[in-house]
């Protein structure tokens, strides 16, 4: 936690840490595929974390409408997410579930927030049939795509389309997204039914 605390408040610790989570990644397969997607306009080494916290502050967030914009319209965390994994700090969540997955015989899973589609993509891995669900935005533009380069068929469903559409699935995946959510009791809810 102190150390947290003194890389969170000194810039020269935090800019030596962006540098560090850039260079760990450079060669792995999630950004080379970001690079490919984004072609002429990737941008090596920028500092996600603190672009979103821009992006958020730049406006109001008291309303659901208002939190939801900022997810549709943020650039920032198609390469926060990459770069989350792609470092090697984020847990291989997925993995971790594996006797939950075999003990409960989960065919379908519904990933919810699926942002970049790490997990979404590990599912496809195992064989099993994907339902990613989030906001129509970069990062969901950038699973589309990673999952068509790797010939797997993901079914998207749009936030927007949720209350619309008929989802049926063995098991629902919510990793670092209830936080986030204005109403997550709601929204949970309307998931389960």
């Amino acid at each position: 936690t102190a150390l947290r605390g003194h890389v969170d408040g000194c810039r020269d610790c935090w800019n030596a840490l962006v540098e560090t989570r850039w260079a760990i990644a450079a060669s792995s397969r999630d950004l080379l595929e970001l690079r490919e997607f984004l072609g002429p306009e990737f941008r090596w080494g920028i500092d996600s974390s603190s672009l979103l916290v821009k992006d958020w502050t730049a406006s109001d967030r008291k309303t659901t409408a208002q939190v939801h914009s900022f997810y549709r319209d943020t650039k920032w965390y198609l390469y926060n997410l990459v770069l989350w994994e792609a470092s090697g700090q984020r847990p291989k969540y997925v993995t971790s579930a594996g006797t939950l997955l075999d003990r409960h015989r989960i065919h379908t899973v519904l990933d919810f927030g699926a942002g970049v589609g790490t997990d979404a993509l590990r599912f496809c891995e195992l064989g099993l049939s994907v339902l990613a669900v989030d906001f129509d935005n970069d990062a969901s533009s950038f699973l589309r795509w990673r999952s068509a380069q790797r010939g797997y068929q993901i079914s998207f469903v749009g936030v927007d389309e949720l209350q619309s559409t008929f989802l049926k699935a063995d098991m629902i995946w919510a990793l670092d997204v209830l936080a986030h959510l204005p109403q997550p009791v709601e929204t949970v809810a309307s998931l389960l039914s």
